[in-house]
């Protein structure tokens, strides 16, 4: 029975560092396109939210904001808005780094920070001696994790904003039916 190390022995590494720079671009699009849906989305919450309002007033006409009103119109309606604003916190330096790697050290030239590396030349001798499967193995970890912390936030800025909108909507039709006698 063949086991995996028998099966990888015959494997040709030569594409490996190109096959992961096509994983690293796909992830960093989807990085991107999380931020992107996340504002477009708050965009879209907040015209949806002025719809609401106005049915919330030809509803309730007059109705002042009293103490419970400001704290539903905070704590529903607005609250959905902070969640897609927290699409965009998660950084690189929220990432735990892998530390499992122990066959050659990570040099993280593809993500060059200021503390790390204080000069040019700094940055010339790590990449020098850096390997580049290696290093672009390392920030393929760390943007995957990146993208499924936006991922999820994103998700779950969706759900709020959906449920937010469906308790409007209940509150909304409970005052038109309670006004209306079948």
């Amino acid at each position: 029975m063949d086991t995996l190390q028998d099966k990888t022995d015959n494997v040709d590494y030569s594409n490996s560092a190109e096959l992961l720079k096509i994983a690293l671009n796909e992830t960093q699009q989807s990085i991107r396109s999380y931020d992107t849906k996340a504002q477009i989305c708050a965009i879209g919450y907040l015209f949806s939210l002025n719809i609401v309002l106005a049915i919330n007033e030809s509803i309730f006409p007059g109705k002042g904001a009293d103490f419970w009103v400001v704290i539903f119109g905070w704590g529903v309606l607005i609250f959905p808005m902070f969640l897609f604003g927290f699409v965009l916190y998660p950084t690189r330096k929220s990432v735990k780094p892998d530390n499992s790697h122990e066959e050659s050290p990570i040099y993280k030239v593809l993500y060059v920070r200021h503390e790390r590396h204080a000069a040019v030349d700094e940055i010339i001798r790590d990449a020098r001696r850096a390997n580049l499967v290696d290093e672009i193995a390392f920030e393929l970890y760390q943007s995957s994790d990146l993208r499924d912390r936006k991922r999820i936030r994103f998700v779950r800025s969706l759900i709020a904003a959906g449920t937010a909108l469906l308790v409007m909507f209940i509150i909304h039709l409970g005052a038109v039916l309670t006004r209306t006698s079948f």
